[in-house]
């Protein structure tokens, strides 16, 4: 599959091509989350090798958040690491990256898609995840 892309209309920008990934960004950002608190680097760049990663760019194309799906691209589905970096909150962007990536082609025709957090879950209810 080739780069996936979806820009919002004010010029946000979500795409899958990890050419645009800002890691040193995404790093400090979870390694500063309740999930991923002092995550290695070592192991995000394999987390990301290993799955969908979706950048969300500023119109100036500074990376301004992250996530990534984990799939077989038949049956199962698992939406990882959502976060909006500080200064960027409130934009309605974490909604636009997660409305992004469940739009992934390699993710429609997925029998169940998981999530498991502690937050934001006003946001992933809208998408159809059932939270505690």
């Amino acid at each position: 599959m080739g780069v996936f892309e979806r820009r919002r209309e004010d010029g946000h920008l979500v795409s899958t091509d990890r050419e645009l990934l800002d890691i040193d960004a995404v790093h400090a950002a979870l390694r500063e989350s309740y999930w991923a608190v002092g995550i290695p680097r070592s192991v995000l760049d394999a987390a990301i090798a290993n799955s969908i990663p979706f950048g969300v760019y500023a119109p100036s194309g500074g990376q301004v958040g992250f996530c990534r799906i984990l799939t077989d691209t038949a049956v199962f589905g698992y939406l990882a690491d959502v976060i909006v970096f500080d200064g960027q909150r409130g934009a309605g962007l974490g909604t636009f990256l997660v409305a992004s990536a469940l739009e992934h082609p390699d993710v429609q025709s997925l029998r169940r898609m998981h999530l498991g957090t502690a937050d934001a879950h006003g946001l992933y209810e809208r998408f159809g995840f059932v939270t505690d």
